[in-house]
């Protein structure tokens, strides 16, 4: 009966171990996360705003053979007056991007509306629950967004 309990929870570690998000290989944090910018910003750049002024920064949580797991942030600025660059559109969204060969090929969102939650589990399981960016980390996405533009706008 002993051995039962041990198979038991030794495929229960290995289970569990399999769920696990992120892999046991090293990756540039700082790499990865420009890439993510990179796609995002080709993808989902605000055409009322110009391109130049519409960029993205991200909070890399991870990766694993097949995903990149980050929460997005994409803002745009309108064309600077009297030296003032004014917000325009954005969001803010977890998101997981489908990568091969370590080119990104594509990215996925929870859907809208009442089916949010369960495209959420889908997508991510339990990975961002509670990791939801705080006010302080918005405002660093802002920062680094707006020092972007002006580089671009100067």
């Amino acid at each position: 009966m002993s051995k039962l309990w041990v198979v038991l929870g030794l495929a229960a570690i290995f289970t569990l171990g399999g769920c696990q998000k992120t892999i046991p290989f090293e990756y540039d944090e700082s790499e990865w996360s420009s890439r993510v910018n990179q796609f995002m910003e080709k993808q989902v750049g605000a055409t009322d705003l110009g391109r130049d002024n519409y960029h993205c920064a991200n909070k890399l949580y991870g990766l694993d053979q097949k995903y990149i797991y980050a929460w997005v942030f994409c803002s745009g600025f309108t064309q600077p007056v009297e030296g003032k660059l004014t917000p325009g559109t954005g969001f803010s969204i977890p998101t997981r991007l489908e990568y091969d060969k370590g080119v990104i090929v594509r990215y996925e969102w929870p859907v809208d509306g009442r089916y949010y939650y369960d495209s959420w589990k889908e997508l991510f399981g339990e990975y961002f629950e509670g990791k939801e960016p705080d006010s302080e980390m918005i405002d660093k996405f802002q920062k680094e967004i707006l020092v972007k533009t002006y580089k671009k706008t100067n």
